[in-house]
């Protein structure tokens, strides 16, 4: 047996495109699974015929883009489990879940680079199965989802399965509602499949987002964006109250905290008193080429941080509205954050600027288990 290597397929987001996901929705040829909101994952079940199962992450390491991060050693309960011999070989496409911590600590959990011990509740992680590409070393590149699926539901029925390892329900009719229902409960949203899409298979570089093949459906917008860096504190105070204002500046430039306003003093910000950042820049890598007929679409432009090969990083956004303990952490431990990739949340996406509306920044959305390279927006 031979260990073969290769990134999952991708899903494609059409949160901006409200008529083509309605039309998705109502199409008789896509069928629609949840989405938990954990980290995805390749089971490979006994690859090397040595008893031993492997898992790896969707994503890629910097020193080699072209090879599938492993995540084995962090999730020793289920590379442990044994089955049945005929599977020897298969891969599962699945999502990594825990009923009760949040994607992001489960992903500092499987983060590939984790060298110490796997947290106690790792044996109550859960693995959810929606997809089968590689069944006893054979690729399934010429089966359609459909049969694939029947596949799936066949292996589940012969064969013996651990408690935590479950096979994702596929639904056919009513797609919409069902998925709202999910939205509900508070589930991440779903993903709606073509049925008759083929499983395209990456062995180098990033796993493959193909058109009419796989789309998230969620209502709120989020995105992976990398955090490039800080704004400054505006320097004057200019709001109202500033008879009980408490941060002053005097004319030879010391600041003080108290009542001290007189007609020589100014007023200044409370962030620059403390000497806070108070917002975060973000942006990501998009095409060069289509970059630019986009700019030139929607008669805009974009600061360019860094070209790589045929792809920019471009400053998008940035996010305010942050807390004290936030800015004060910002500013004073800048190397947690620059360069890491994080989960914005908002309302929209705009079509020209691509920024969030109303993006909210949360520590525990660091997505410790992306790359800064793969943080990519498709134009």
């Amino acid at each position: 047996m031979a260990l073969n290597l290769f990134f999952p397929l991708n899903p494609f987001s059409l949160k901006n495109k409200p008529e083509q996901l309605e039309a998705t929705l109502k199409n008789k040829d896509y069928c629609v699974q949840l989405k938990k909101d954990g980290a995805r994952g390749l089971l490979h079940i006994n690859p090397l015929g040595d008893g031993k199962n492997k898992i790896f992450s969707r994503n890629s390491g910097v020193k080699d883009k072209n090879k599938p991060l492993e995540m084995t050693h962090n999730l020793p309960t289920i590379c442990n489990f044994i089955f049945n011999d005929e599977l020897a070989g298969t891969v599962l496409d699945c999502e990594i879940f825990h009923p009760n911590y949040t994607s992001a600590e489960l992903a500092g959990v499987v983060n590939p680079n984790r060298v110490k011990e796997p947290e106690s509740w790792e044996p109550e992680i859960e693995l959810h199965v929606f997809d089968i590409p590689v069944l006893q070393d054979r690729y399934l590149d010429k089966e359609t989802l459909t049969q694939r699926l029947d596949l799936l539901d066949n292996i589940f029925k012969h064969y013996f399965f651990p408690d935590n390892i479950y096979k994702v329900e596929t639904f056919y009719d009513n797609k919409k509602e069902i998925v709202e229902g999910w939205l509900a409960n508070n589930e991440e949203g779903g993903v709606l499949k073509n049925l008759d899409s083929l499983y395209y298979f990456s062995f180098k570089d990033k796993g493959k987002k193909v058109v009419n093949t796989w789309v998230k459906y969620k209502t709120e917008c989020e995105e992976d964006f990398i955090i490039l860096g800080f704004n400054d504190s505006e320097y004057f105070y200019t709001g109202d109250h500033k008879d009980t204002w408490q941060y002053w500046i005097t004319p030879d430039l010391e600041m003080y905290q108290g009542n001290m306003r007189c007609m020589s003093n100014s007023a200044i910000t409370e962030d620059y008193y403390k000497g806070w950042k108070v917002a975060i820049r973000y942006g990501a890598w998009v095409d060069t080429d289509k970059l630019g007929k986009h700019c030139e679409k929607y008669k805009v432009s974009f600061p360019v941080i860094a070209m790589n090969s045929n792809m920019s990083l471009i400053e998008i956004g940035t996010v305010s509205g942050l807390t004290f303990e936030l800015k004060e952490d910002i500013t004073k431990n800048p190397d947690k954050y620059i360069n890491n990739v994080v989960k914005l949340i908002g309302m929209s996406q705009y079509k020209d600027t691509l920024a969030l509306r109303h993006p909210i920044f949360k520590k525990e959305n660091i997505r410790i288990d992306k790359n800064y390279e793969e943080t990519i927006i498709e134009l």
